[in-house]
């Protein structure tokens, strides 16, 4: 489980407030006096964007939490080395690579696929003797979100699951502001393209922000 921030502080929840201290006021308390009550504020700001994240690229809760729990610890042991600039970019980016770490290790173990372990959670669900139209589209999305080169998913998943604009997944990943708007704008054209071949041209126009989220996150509740 992630560790939440009540259990690091007597179980009591640190309250965002008026006059609250930003990220870098945060991190320098973790680094130079491992306040754990600035850790707990720091995970409560990222914890839900995190652990949205880490799901879209391991397509597995259990990888997912395991990610988010070992990327805010290598926050609270690394916090030293972050440097003025974008916090949400550096947290998240680590939240990045160990899902994808994670994730590699399970495939090479040879466990069940993450994507399948989607499918079946999607199969159990209440709706899974009447599929509609849009679980269809976001079926086909999903599939059509694998076909995609592992830094495109990546990049989708800092946009629309992280909420991070294009300069900020630039930072992130050392890539330039207009690469990565190539990267979305291909991506997205790509995705378009198969799913007019999969017969959704007429669902196009509904494949909005909400909806890419939902699919790289396989349908789980996050």
């Amino acid at each position: 489980r992630m560790t939440r921030p009540g259990a690091l502080i007597g179980g009591r929840k640190v309250r965002r407030a008026m006059g609250e201290p930003n990220d870098l006021t945060l991190l320098e308390q973790i680094a130079h006096r491992r306040d754990r009550t600035a850790y707990a504020e720091l995970l409560s700001r990222y914890e839900k964007r995190a652990y949205s994240l880490a799901l879209c690229l391991t397509r597995n809760r259990e990888l997912a939490q395991d990610a988010v729990q070992e990327a805010m610890l290598e926050v609270w042991l690394h916090a030293s080395s972050y440097r003025p600039g974008n916090s949400a970019g550096w947290i998240l980016r680590i939240v990045t690579n160990r899902s994808i770490s994670l994730a590699q290790h399970r495939k090479k173990e040879g466990k069940q696929p993450p994507d399948q372990e989607a499918a079946e959670v999607v199969d159990r669900g209440p709706s899974a003797a009447n599929l509609t139209e849009r679980e269809d589209l976001l079926k086909a999305l999903r599939e059509a979100l694998e076909r995609l080169p592992l830094l495109d998913r990546q990049v989708l998943a800092l946009h629309y699951a992280a909420d991070l604009t294009q300069t900020q997944i630039g930072e992130a990943l050392s890539i330039s502001q207009k690469a990565i708007s190539n990267r979305l704008a291909r991506a997205c054209g790509q995705i378009r393209t198969e799913l007019a071949k999969a017969g959704f041209a007429a669902a196009l126009p509904l494949l909005m922000a909400d909806r890419l989220r939902e699919a790289l996150c396989s349908g789980h509740e996050v």
